[in-house]
């Protein structure tokens, strides 16, 4: 597309990816033997023929299926009008040990940021201005929440994670943390850790017996420094898509080309949620908002209604503090990286 142009191989890993945004960047690299989206396989051409599984207007998709290291399958979309690269991996067999889909890029001495429980965390130590301890920490393996993001001062990749819980940062050990790394190796299964007592591993073994796996990525880039709010959207974007439906009746209450139902002053701040409120719609709309620009900040909630009461609730909507809104704009304050919710009923015209 113009965004990019890939080789997939037949076991399903991505051996050249350029960005065409950034003068035809490659952005593979081969590290110890493995390239993006590898599930280890020791010959990259093993596998069945490659086979075009959708070639539309809108999207193409790639499917490879292949038994090196097990077996499993991979497709990879590409979008005509939009920066990202879908990846769905699957893998079909039973399992033991410990297998990661290894995703390896051709960066120069990259920062790994990473999303942890509502935090962007650099994988960095403490005494090099990252969020790990410099001693009694464990570095082997982070969370991998949302995403992944390996940046240059002015150039990065964000991967999204739908499935996978961690990820290891190159060849980073209990006591080891390999700040800069260009590659990820996120954990599809297995038992990382043994018992002193014996050597025998923890955990459930061989997937307790399960043969289907299901993994889903996605990939884009960046030509500018890090931006976490970015990263989040577009992780967002991948994995709670909006979906499409025809809209039946008569009335004509939308004018057909535009509708918002609120508008935020300040980009750095995501909607995390939009719902009624758990009693019933008569005790209004619950929003809740994320601030990701790593400093405190204050944004204008513009309704499209005047609202008629507000209040700062507790995550499980419990009121707590009454607001006052002014006509339909509600202020809002929120520290770095802090999410509140927000009870809001509208004087519906």
């Amino acid at each position: 597309n113009k965004y990019y142009k890939l080789r997939l191989s037949k076991s399903g890993a991505i051996t050249e990816l350029y960005d065409k945004l950034a003068n035809n960047k490659q952005l593979v690299k081969v590290i110890d033997s493995t390239y993006v989206n590898d599930l280890g396989s020791t010959n990259i051409d093993d596998g069945e023929d490659l086979m075009v599984e959708n070639a539309g207007p809108v999207s193409v998709t790639l499917k490879a299926v292949s038994t090196n290291p097990i077996l499993h399958t991979v497709r990879v979309t590409l979008f005509a009008n939009n920066p990202r690269i879908d990846i769905e991996d699957s893998i079909q067999q039973n399992f033991g040990g410990t297998k990661t889909w290894s995703f390896s890029f051709n960066l120069s001495n990259p920062t790994t940021r990473h999303e942890e429980l509502a935090a962007i965390l650099t994988v960095k130590k403490a005494a090099k201005g990252g969020h790990y301890a410099d001693e009694n920490a464990r570095y082997d393996w982070q969370t991998f929440n949302h995403f992944a993001n390996m940046s240059e001062p002015k150039y990065g990749i964000t991967l999204s994670n739908m499935d996978c819980s961690f990820f290891k940062l190159g060849k980073s050990t209990v006591d080891s943390l390999w700040e800069n790394s260009t590659q990820i190796n996120a954990l599809a299964g297995g038992n990382i850790d043994k018992k002193i007592e014996d050597g025998g591993v923890l955990g459930i073994l061989n997937q307790n017996g399960n043969k289907n796996f299901l993994y889903k990525f996605a990939l884009t880039t960046q030509q500018t420094a890090f931006d976490a709010g970015k990263a989040m959207k577009f992780s967002l974007e991948h994995q709670n898509p909006l979906v499409g439906a025809f809209i039946s009746g008569t009335a004509n209450t939308l004018n057909g080309k535009s509708f918002s139902l609120f508008n935020i002053s300040n980009p750095n701040i995501i909607v995390w949620c939009v719902k009624p409120s758990e009693d019933d719609f008569e005790n209004g709309l619950i929003t809740r908002f994320w601030n990701f620009g790593g400093r405190y900040t204050s944004s204008v909630i513009q309704f499209n209604q005047p609202i008629k009461n507000a209040w700062q609730t507790s995550h499980i909507e419990t009121n707590e503090n009454l607001l006052q809104p002014l006509y339909n704009k509600l202020n809002i304050n929120l520290n770095p990286f802090q999410m509140k919710t927000f009870r809001v009923i509208l004087k519906h015209k």
